[in-house]
């Protein structure tokens, strides 16, 4: 999967679905880990809410790393792949965001 057009501009369809893809089951497995703990991952997404305001989107992307493998599971290629591409890592990181969001929603009644 690209995240470049042909003409150098990000390709946001194709990083909204990498975000899609990966955020799910990312916060799945922080929540089974947490036990079930809504709180934990209400904390994670006030944390990286904080960071991205801030403008620090590589600490928010080594504690991403971090949690990733604190999990047991491989951070993807494909987030690594984009990240050098300021832009596309930080619409990556929004969309990620905009995804945690959704999923905390969709997680509340739970």
């Amino acid at each position: 999967m690209t995240y470049l057009t042909p003409t150098g501009d990000i390709d946001h369809n194709n990083i909204n679905l990498l975000s899609g893809a990966t955020t799910a089951p990312f916060l799945e497995t922080m929540q089974w880990m947490s036990g079930g703990d809504a709180g934990t991952i209400q904390r994670v997404n006030d944390l990286f809410t904080a960071l991205y305001s801030e403008g620090r989107e590589m600490d928010m992307l080594d504690v991403l790393r971090i949690l990733y493998g604190v999990a047991g599971m491989e951070f993807p290629q494909e987030i690594d792949s984009l990240c050098a591409h300021a832009e596309a890592r930080s619409y990556f990181l929004l969309s990620f965001l905009d995804d945690l969001d959704d999923w905390l929603m969709d997680h509340a009644t739970d």
